[in-house]
């Protein structure tokens, strides 16, 4: 049983995994749920997802031996809202259902977060008791992502520009602005982490 599920929002490179490691530090007993490895899990095992891709697509979004490759994929669903829609459609109920599945099978745990930017578009929201929205200036997220991967700024811009996520605002528990030092959104955790312990959600 899972005393507490939490689900971290927000858009690519605002910090969302970074909050998530902190929660899991300040938190007895946490795991991650990282949504992005599942989407990547379900390609690996499901071939029939990876059909549907390359009929969506076309067969350059696989590498020559089948595998997908994930910058090729990237490209063609955040240059154009059309293609985006048609893989959120093919992948959405499957990540619900795989994360729905992992959190049953979790025994004895005291909380749960999953990571994902997809959070209210893929009805992950409704399993989680708070969810906490990772904001981030774009100029930030865009250093933060030429750091992070080898891509150019034209790839990086094409990503930053062609995400659209659902963030249902009305439901969000807690907001951290993620424009300062690490420091700051680590003590920006620590206050929402001693919130939440003071309802009594958590040991």
């Amino acid at each position: 049983m899972i005393l507490l599920i939490i689900g971290v929002v927000g858009k690519i490179a605002s910090g969302k995994s970074t909050v998530c490691r902190y929660l899991k530090a300040l938190i007895e007993d946490t795991e991650i749920i990282d949504v992005d490895s599942i989407a990547k899990a379900i390609y690996s095992d499901e071939p029939a997802v990876v059909e549907d891709l390359k009929k969506c697509f076309g067969d350059s979004i696989c590498f020559p031996e089948g595998n997908v490759n994930y910058n090729n994929l990237a490209l063609k669903v955040f240059s154009s809202r059309k293609d985006l829609e048609k893989i959120n459609n093919i992948m959405f109920p499957k990540i619900e259902n795989r994360v729905k599945k992992i959190l049953e099978e979790k025994n004895n745990i005291n909380c749960s977060v999953i990571d994902a930017a997809v959070l209210f578009d893929a009805k992950l929201y409704k399993l989680c008791d708070h969810v906490i929205w990772v904001k981030s200036a774009r100029n930030r997220r865009f250093k933060r992502l030429l750091s992070l991967c080898e891509l150019g700024d034209k790839e990086i811009k094409t990503r930053l520009d062609g995400q659209v996520i659902n963030i249902k605002e009305k439901l969000v528990d807690f907001i951290i602005e993620n424009n300062g030092t690490l420091q700051d959104l680590e003590d920006s955790v620590n206050k929402i982490t001693d919130k939440i312990r003071s309802l009594g959600s958590i040991k």
